[in-house]
Formats: C-alpha cells, structure tokens, sequence
C-alpha cells in the first residue's frame, strides 16, 4: 500500500525468501530489504507517490539470513480518483549472475594485473593491425601515458614499413590458419631484440577476430648468446693453439729422446764396448801371481758388460731401435718382454690385423701410449695378469691395456689430482688427442683398471 506495508505477496515472491505468503502479508516491505537499501527505497516510494516508475538493482534478505540480489521493478498504482494508493513491484532473482558478473569482474581484474604487472609488451590488434589493447608496459615503449587513446592506432604509426610488411604477414598467416607462432624481431626504432608470440582470438561462434601478442624483450639474453659465442670461439682458438703447441712438445720430445738414444748407444755404448776390451786385454796380461788385480779387473769387466746392458735398456726406452726397422707389432712385443723380465707379470699379448706399416707418428704414439700403460700398472696396480690387444679394424687401430690388479676410482684421482697416476692418464690422453684419436680409461676399486684407444689410421 501507501505506507509500504504488503497487501500481497505471491508464492514465488515467499518462496525466494524462504516464507510463507501469510508470514510476508501485512508486514512492512523494508524488513525484507538489506539496509544500505532501506533509504533507496524510500526514495522509490516518493518517487512512486510521483507517479514515477523505476527498475532499480536492490538486495532482499531471506528469512535464513542470507542475501538475495534482485532487480526491482515498481509501477505506482491509484485509485478511482486518480490518487496515488500504493505500488505493484515485481522482482527478479539475479543472484546467480550477480555471483557471476562478481567473479568475472575478479577474474578480469586478476587477469588485468598480471597484464600490467609483467614486464613483456601485450597488445591485441585487429585483422587491419590497428591496436584494440595494449598494457601499460606497451605504452612505456612507444613513450604513451596509460591515458592516452589508441582508438583508431594503428601499427604502422609506430614501425617502419618494412617492420609493418613483415608483421601484417604474421598477423594474416595467423587468422588464415589459426595457429600461433613465434619469431624473433629486431626492433628498429629502440634497437632491442624481442620474442613474439601471436595467438588467434575468437568470438562466440568461432571466427578470428583479433590476434594477441606478446613481445618479451631478449635483448640481454641475446647479447649474452652472442658473447657465449664470441667465448666459444676464442676457446676453440686457444685448444687449437694448445693442441698445436702439445704437438709440438712431443716432437721436440721424441727428437730428443731419439738423439739422446742414439748418442747413449754410439757414443757410450761405444766407449763401454772399448772400456770392456781393454779390461780383457788386461786379464790377458796379468800373471799367475797377480791373483789379486785378476779379481778386480774381473769386477771391473762384469760392471761394463752390466752398464752396456743398462745403457741398451734405457736407449730402448727412449726410442726402440725396432720402430724404425720393422714397425709397431715388433717393437711392441720388444716392449712387453722386457717388462714380463724385470716385473713380476705375465703379459697376454694378441694383435690382428697389421700385415704392413702404418705412419711413423701413428705407430710410436700408439707404442707411447702402451709404454706409459704398462709403467702405470708396474707402478700402481700391483697386477699379475696383463692383457694387451692391439688390433687394426677397418680404418681404425684399436689398443687396449687391462690388468686385474688393485683399481682406483678415475674421477677422484681426476679430480684430486694424484700426481704419478694423473699425470700419466694425461700424457696418454693427449698423445690420443694429438693423433685425432679417442682415449678412454676404466676402472673400479678392487676389480682392475682398462685403458681403450682408438686412432684413425
């Protein structure tokens, strides 16, 4: 009526509100009304009293206490004499979408801060390149306030011709397909590198409308590519330069060794030979009475024959004389019986494969590296079978020592740096290297250690 009170209420009007029709008739409409909407009500009412009608967003109250929003829609109504004597209003449960548009309006806002908050570029053009949005990040690079319009802006406004070409292709390449796709752009107005990502958006019922693009800078990440790159180079120089200079040290080592070889065996191993000559000769000459001197003399004659067989050893490690006249397989088994005669070792030895000579720095490398094998098991392994295989494969010579002696843990001797052991695991690894070869040790406490190498022939 006049004063708000409910002359009638039907039952979907009680039903929303959890009451009965007889527990809503007669009461004050304002009790069934949230209070911040009490005085919007009041308001209707004189607007009503003005013979004005309203549709208004108002919040009820259900007889639980919960809330119900609802659109509310008065009509004033009069009596026969035209007076104003009370209103219908009709209402509309929109709580359901209220709770909806309430959530989209978190969602968009949640969505809108991460958009502002990162530090890529977004925007979204139409199907013409012309901007519908951009975030504020955007804005910064074109030097815009986030108040400035973009209505009716397009891309070309901010880019070159060229730079406009190439992403009015992208764009239509990505609504002609609907796939997204990512390149790399250079910018030509602030010089930066940046990563694009275009992703097609469409409307309700499935067309390409727009497409979103997200420009992440990379300009950093780029540059430090670039000074990887320039780093790996001037790293591949130094290897070159230190493989160069190793090559060159083991040159100038084998020269030496040779000479020196050469020279214990021309030169003191001549001396020897004369020195043993003269101490016969002597004992030819000394008589019967001069016991004494025989002994010495005989003394003297086993020491030079004892130096002469030391100096042929030694001048046998430094360089075999067999290298050069018959080549790898002889000069390797050579090797092998000498150390099987001053080691307590047997040496298994089989080899395939080598019917002719191979070149001369391939044939003493791959004897150098048999050699500091072998020293390395008489040094540390306390082994007492060794097996080496040498064997010529395809295009390939395969060398492997192994033993079964005591093992050692290849890492933590890499790493600790275990000077004798380390030290020859390097000396073969680079006489690998220098050969275009491969080098690989194994391993294990307890269970032996295993070298491998193969060089190309």
């Amino acid at each position: 009526d006049k004063h708000a009170k409910t002359v009638y209420v039907n039952s979907p009007m009680a039903e929303m509100l959890g009451y009965t029709e007889d527990e809503m008739t007669g009461k004050h409409l304002f009790e069934f009304m949230g209070e911040k909407y009490v005085e919007t009500a009041k308001e209707n009412l004189q607007h009503q009293e003005a013979g004005i009608s309203e549709q208004l967003d108002f919040e009820f109250l259900r007889k639980d206490g919960s809330r119900v929003n609802a659109i509310l829609v008065t009509r004033p109504l009069t009596d026969g004499k035209g007076n104003y004597d009370g209103s219908i209003a009709g209402i509309i449960d929109v709580t359901e979408r209220k709770q909806a548009e309430t959530a989209l309006q978190e969602s968009e806002e949640k969505y809108r801060s991460l958009l502002e908050s990162t530090e890529d570029s977004i925007y979204l053009v139409d199907r013409e390149c012309k901007y519908l949005f951009m975030n504020k990040q955007h804005f910064r690079r074109f030097m815009m306030m986030v108040v400035d319009s973009i209505d009716g802006r397009s891309y070309e406004e901010f880019h070159s011709q060229a730079e406009t070409k190439e992403f009015r292709g992208k764009v239509n390449e990505v609504i002609t397909t609907g796939k997204s796709d990512r390149y790399v752009y250079e910018s030509q107005r602030d010089g930066g590198v940046y990563l694009r990502t275009l992703t097609p958006v469409k409307d309700p019922q499935g067309r390409i409308t727009a497409v979103t693009v997200v420009s992440k800078d990379i300009t950093e990440i780029m540059c430090a590519k670039e000074e990887l790159r320039r780093s790996h180079r001037e790293l591949l120089i130094e290897h070159e330069r230190r493989k160069l200079l190793a090559g060159r040290l083991i040159e100038l080592l084998e020269k030496d060794r040779r000479q020196t070889a050469m020279e214990l065996h021309d030169q003191v191993g001549q001396t020897l030979t004369s020195l043993k000559s003269d101490i016969e000769m002597i004992q030819g000459k000394l008589k019967p009475e001069q016991a004494d001197l025989t002994a010495f003399t005989a003394s003297a004659q086993k020491g030079a024959v004892q130096a002469m067989r030391d100096i042929k050893t030694i001048s046998r490690g430094l360089r075999p004389a067999t290298m050069d006249a018959l080549g790898l397989v002889s000069s390797l088994r050579e090797l092998l019986n000498d150390v099987q005669q001053h080691a307590d070792l047997r040496i298994h030895f089989f080899t395939h494969g080598f019917s002719g000579r191979l070149v001369p720095e391939k044939e003493l490398g791959t004897y150098r590296i048999a050699q500091e094998g072998l020293n390395n098991i008489v040094k540390h392994a306390k082994a007492e079978n060794v097996f080496v295989n040498l064997i010529k494969k395809g295009k390939n010579i395969e060398l492997s020592v192994e033993d079964d002696g005591v093992g050692f843990d290849v890492e933590t001797a890499l790493r600790v740096g275990k000077k004798a052991l380390t030290l020859g695991l390097l000396i073969m690894q680079e006489r690998a290297l220098q050969l275009g070869g491969e080098f690989n040790v194994d391993s294990r406490i307890g269970k032996g250690s295993r070298l491998m190498v193969e060089i190309p022939i």
